[in-house]
């Protein structure tokens, strides 16, 4: 205890470093959303170029996350190990970079379906996809092996109860039996913790005296409940799983074909039940384009809830793995328990399955990265090879041939360095890249959470509630299988990690089957919070001090499997399971309001499905909540469908009026609590949002493109096969709505003397704390 309890002194942003409060911050936020949200980022940051140059931070969140990351790669200066040609000459132009006719656009452009455009593509991220699945399910189901031997071994020396064997008995069923001592031990040890309960109920409400032998009482019908679950499992549980294994086996024909008919068809249907769970989301998609061409955009549905098929499948694969499992271990047991009883019985293959077992668990499990058994690498890989790029000239100074250099697979693209513009380049952004750091259990996150912001960027990496580490400093201290990760594809990919088995305040319950057939995504990072007790446990020359204080481990073995699996994520854990960035909150809002800016724009591809924008409803009530910020939109219902008008449409296009908008932008003033810091006449800001809508004022093409495509522009987040077509179209509407962004009045309104303020109100206003971002008490108890 006292070892972890440094953990929790977690260093905290200064005023300074998370933004000056005497100085304007504008921030630039990109939405979560995969390729679509990109697409829309890519072209709404032209019209916004001077925005984007004049912000001090661009925060991005999944999808946003591709574009941010992109832009940073392509300013990047030449590092160590780069392997562009060398009659070329690198050129850093934020002012230019991924705009229309450039050709690092048109390289993302022919790699908009970048996880796989070509059929041995999707059969290789298939493949992947059954590697991690297989070696998950050895990692699950061998010890079930083992264990089943290990009890038929523990049981023949120790008789408690007497287990099944094959092919004896009446009815095909081997002898057993559970002797009384068992059943007496066992409702001994019930009666006794129920009997506690009950004292501990009589004496909750007596003197001092009887208060603590009332949690005598507590602590004692706890341990005696605890005894008699074990006694339960170790007994009835492993009796009935070996009754279980032997009744199949006296019911079945041939045994052999039976159990291998039944593996491969739980292998096959936990893939299919896995592929649904990535894929399902497009079903909305389908069904919403069947509506639009028969003109049914306003007709419910029936009233079925909704997934209910993919429910049907997961539930159906769950089940089929537990009673696998099960039926694993009975027959391990039975086996074992057959060839010790018997004369004849070979004891030694017994010991010899279970060591082979074994030994493939220790190996799988004890030198297998979890995280690189997953999808996340291919992942990572897929997005860098179509947004990460260097543009190089070849020929004359400014009137060369230009050139989009893809990055090697050999670079490192280190969050310190390439999370930076070259050394001379024009000025640009913070580059900060949302995530969320899963946590569970102790009162670390409010009820419906299960995870809190976690940022990545070029100086800090960390959050509120697990402390910041110094960027530099954790690259130098993680090993070498981690630091792929504190890399800007690295992060870029775990920002963008909406497919994972731990999401945060968006948990699903079909998170379990993601563990299980690897179709995972996120990592395991380094927790800020566990550095700084690391750092402090070395002297300056690096020698280590305190010996107590474990080291970061070098491969995320089994264990961080099974904690996925559990969801059990404690916040004083070595590494923390990050994820999308949306599973907190999926604008980016959030955070550059904790950095204190006071003009926002914020591009929002998360693609919500309307009425209303519910990601920015969330992000508002958060940022009230947590922040103590108040966002007051000015005119909401202006970007709400049927309220633009297509004048003198023909008939055929009146489907497409009821989803036009009067305007696609959404501006709202922000105001910050005294804790925040900023002095009173800062106290106010602008947010801008432009949303992925329809207008009457769009050119014509995307009308048209519209017309023909009835889910634009809501395509799913699960569509990351964009199309050339798609593509073009999310580019041009966010030109459009870039435009208007631009456009809107960031001009702060006046506030009269009574909401400024005066200093001794200031002096003892009220509210959330606020940056400088000091974590909980909790943190520091």
């Amino acid at each position: 205890e006292q070892r972890w309890a440094r953990a929790y002194n977690v260093p905290s942003l200064t005023a300074e470093e998370l933004g000056d409060p005497e100085r304007e911050a504008v921030a630039i936020c990109l939405s979560g959303g995969g390729i679509r949200s990109a697409s829309l980022a890519l072209g709404a940051l032209e019209p916004l170029r001077e925005q984007l140059l004049r912000a001090r931070y661009l925060v991005s969140i999944s999808g946003g996350g591709f574009t941010a990351g992109a832009l940073a790669q392509a300013l990047t200066g030449a590092r160590h190990g780069d392997t562009t040609p060398s009659d070329t000459r690198p050129v850093h132009d934020p002012e230019h970079a991924y705009t229309a006719g450039t050709v690092e656009l048109d390289h993302v452009r022919r790699h908009s379906s970048y996880l796989g455009s070509t059929a041995p593509e999707t059969l290789v991220a298939l493949g992947v996809l059954a590697r991690g699945m297989l070696a998950t399910l050895l990692l699950v189901f061998l010890p079930a092996v083992v264990l089943g031997v290990a009890a038929a071994w523990y049981l023949h020396a120790v008789p408690v109860l007497t287990l099944p064997g094959l092919g004896g008995g009446p009815g095909g069923i081997g002898e057993g039996h559970v002797p009384a001592p068992v059943w007496w031990a066992l409702g001994t040890c019930w009666a006794t913790a129920l009997t506690c309960w009950l004292a501990e109920t009589a004496l909750a409400n007596g003197s001092p005296r009887a208060l603590r032998a009332a949690a005598r009482a507590r602590s004692a019908a706890v341990f005696a409940t605890h005894v008699a679950l074990v006694l339960v499992v170790v007994t009835l549980g492993v009796y009935a799983a070996a009754r279980f294994a032997s009744w199949v086996g006296a019911h079945v024909d041939n045994g052999a074909r039976f159990g291998v008919g039944t593996s491969v068809g739980t292998v096959l249907l936990t893939y299919a039940a896995g592929l649904a769970s990535l894929a399902w989301r497009r079903r909305r998609t389908i069904r919403g384009a069947v509506r639009s061409v028969r003109g049914e955009q306003g007709r419910r549905g029936p009233v079925v809830p909704q997934g209910l098929l993919q429910l049907l499948l997961v539930s159906l694969s769950l089940g089929t793995l537990a009673v696998a499992w099960v039926l694993l271990f009975g027959v391990s047991a039975v086996w074992t328990q057959t060839n010790l009883a018997s004369p004849g019985g070979d004891r030694r293959a017994t010991l010899l399955l279970a060591g082979a077992a074994a030994g493939v668990v220790a190996l799988l499990g004890g030198f297998l990265d979890e995280t690189s058994m997953s999808l996340h690498p291919f992942y990572r890989h897929r997005i860098a090879s179509a947004f990460a790029t260097r543009v190089v000239e070849r020929g004359p100074a400014g009137r060369g041939v230009r050139l989009a250099v893809p990055y090697a697979r050999s670079e490192s693209t280190t969050l310190s360095d390439y999370a930076r513009v070259a050394p001379g380049a024009a000025p640009f952004p913070e580059l900060v890249l949302a995530c969320t750091a899963n946590l569970t259990g102790e009162d670390r996150t409010p009820p419906g959470f299960t995870g809190t912001s976690f940022t990545m960027g070029a100086e800090w990496i960390g959050g509120p509630d697990v402390g910041w580490v110094r960027t530099a400093a954790l690259e130098g201290l993680a090993p070498r299988r981690l630091h792929r990760d504190l890399t800007v594809q690295g992060a870029v990919a775990v920002s963008a990690a909406a497919v994972a088995s731990s999401m945060g305040r968006m948990s699903r319950w079909y998170q379990v089957l993601l563990a299980l057939t690897g179709a995972r995504l996120g990592a395991w990072l380094p927790n800020p919070a566990f550095v700084a007790a690391l750092r402090a446990a070395r002297r300056g020359t690096g020698a280590v001090e305190d010996w107590t204080v474990p080291r970061l481990p070098g491969i995320r073995r089994m264990t961080y499997l099974l904690r996925e699996l559990f969801n059990v994520h404690p916040a004083a854990e070595r590494l923390l399971h990050v994820t999308d960035g949306g599973h907190y909150e999926n604008l980016g809002l959030v955070e550059a309001l904790r950095r204190r800016s006071t003009t926002i724009y914020c591009v929002d591809g998360g693609g919500d499905l309307p009425p209303t924008a519910q990601g920015l409803a969330r992000a508002i009530d958060l940022a009230r909540s947590e922040l103590g910020v108040v966002v007051e939109l000015d005119h909401p219902l202006t970007a709400e469908p049927g309220s633009g008008r297509l004048d003198g449409a023909p008939p055929d296009l009146r489907p497409l009026s009821g989803v036009l908008v009067e305007e696609p932008v959404l501006t709202g003033t922000i105001t910050y609590p005294a804790s925040s810091g900023l002095p009173p006449e800062r106290r106010s800001g602008r947010l801008v949002v432009g949303r992925s809508l329809l207008w009457p004022g769009l050119p014509y093409n995307l009308l048209s493109y519209a017309v023909q495509s009835p889910t634009f522009p809501h395509d799913a987040t699960s569509d990351q096969w964009f199309s050339d077509d798609q593509f073009t179209a999310y580019t041009e509407l966010g030109r459009q709505v870039g435009r208007v962004m631009a456009a809107a009045d960031v001009s702060v309104p006046a506030r009269t003397d009574a909401e400024v303020g005066t200093p001794a109100e200031d002096e003892t206003a009220s509210g959330p704390e606020a940056p400088p971002a000091v974590p909980p008490a909790a943190l520091a108890a």
